[in-house]
This record gives structure tokens, sequence and C-alpha cells, in this order.
């Protein structure tokens, strides 16, 4: 009888450690995948960070205000990193470009408002770069 209670325990012991062993390498399976994540995050901000650096984006943002007609500027400016610009009247191609243009740069986008009157698009928009 004894012996029989010490093998039910051993048994019992043996299926209690494979399951932890199952949990424990789904742990570390799931903390590698965000060890990757937080790299591939780190990498992305590294080269934004040497994008940001990069001066081409203040002449990239002068040459998108100079293919809007001027009527169309309701107002644009650039203090130190920070874009602040509202359009009005913008047709579908010319607001399709600028679109196109604005996320195309490498700039954190904070806050952007879109809105149609009348078949024409007014757009409010605020990004900046680092």
């Amino acid at each position: 009888m004894k012996k029989e209670f010490l093998l039910i325990g051993a048994v019992a012991i043996l299926i209690f450690s494979i399951f932890y062993k199952a949990s424990s390498y789904s742990n570390f399976v799931k903390s590698l995948d965000e060890i990757r994540v937080q790299e591939e995050k780190i990498a992305t901000i590294g080269e934004l960070k040497k994008s940001w650096k990069n001066s081409k984006i203040k002449i990239r943002l002068d040459a998108i205000k100079k293919y809007l007609p001027k009527q169309s500027v309701k107002s644009f400016s650039k203090k130190k990193r920070k874009l602040k610009a509202s359009f009005v009247k913008l047709n579908p191609k010319i607001y399709n470009k600028l679109i196109k243009d604005i996320w195309n740069l490498k700039v954190k986008i904070i806050k952007f408002k879109s809105k149609v009157v009348d078949e024409k698009y007014e757009v409010n928009l605020e990004c900046s770069w680092q």
C-alpha cells in the first residue's frame, strides 16, 4: 500500500513538472517575441532620428506649400521642428497629392483633420520631427 502511494505521488509530481515545463517554455517564447518587437521599435526610432536630423524635411515641406494654390493656403507656419498648417478649397487631385506627400514624409502627425465642404476639401495639420 505504501509503495502504491509513493508511486501515485511520483506520477503526480512528474505530471506537475511536465505542465510546469510546458508553461515556462511558452512564457519564455512570449518574452522572446516581446523582445524582438521592442528591438524592431528601437531600430525604427533610430532610423527616424537619423532622418529627422536631415534638413530635407523642411525643404520638402516648403515644396508642398509651393505646389498648392495661394488661395488654398490659409496658414502655414514652421517653428523650430513643428509645422502647423491649414488648407482650404482643395480639389480632389491636389488633396490626394498633399495627403500622399505628408504621409511619405517621416514626421510625427500630431493632429490631422480633414473635411469636405461643397466637394472641396479642408485640411488642418500639425506635425513635428525631431
